[in-house]
């Protein structure tokens, strides 16, 4: 004999229509707990040390940490080893927050972007890295920085002008071979 108890909220479902029932459980009830599930990544400290090149600037994560329900990481450009962003991921209402710091070529204050995100953006670093990237090329003034990085690389190395930008364009990660997610 089947228990008609919704295993959620513990109230008795036979008295409700199939349609509306997964075995014995309310639809409603599932899909709430599906929400309200908290995002947990558990190799998350892997992340650092990721590099990744980004409008034809290199990037490098350093420093990565997990406070209650906030996941961060710290990205800094590589090549003259400036902070760049600090990425928030909040786990409980899957928030992505990122803080740009400008240089101090830049007169702006620290910029600040937001996103809610989906556990789609999660499934490895890659998706999450090129979540980021995306999230960062929705402000104008965040393009202008990135620019003057890729630009101020480009006239050290002998590169001058949008050539370089074209060939570069892109998001490309480097990885270890040790699973992240």
């Amino acid at each position: 004999m089947t228990n008609w108890v919704c295993k959620y909220c513990g109230q008795d479902t036979s008295d409700v229509d199939m349609d509306y029932l997964i075995g014995t459980d309310h639809l409603v009830c599932i899909m709430q707990s599906e929400v309200e599930k908290k995002v947990e990544i558990e190799n998350w400290h892997k992340l650092d040390t990721t590099e990744f090149e980004f409008r034809g600037v290199p990037f490098k994560v350093f420093g990565t940490s997990k406070v209650d329900n906030r996941y961060t990481i710290d990205i800094y450009e590589r090549v003259n080893g400036e902070y760049f962003v600090r990425v928030d991921l909040w786990a409980d209402n899957k928030e992505l927050s990122l803080k740009v710091f400008p240089p101090n070529q830049f007169t702006s204050p620290p910029i600040h972007l937001d996103r809610y995100i989906t556990k789609e953006h999660l499934k490895d670093p890659t998706m999450f890295i090129s979540t980021v990237c995306e999230l960062m090329v929705t402000n104008k003034e965040v393009k202008n920085i990135l620019d003057y990085f890729r630009d101020r690389i480009n006239s050290k190395n002998g590169k001058t002008g949008i050539v370089n930008h074209v060939l570069n364009s892109g998001t490309t990660m480097t990885f270890g071979s040790a699973s992240i997610w």
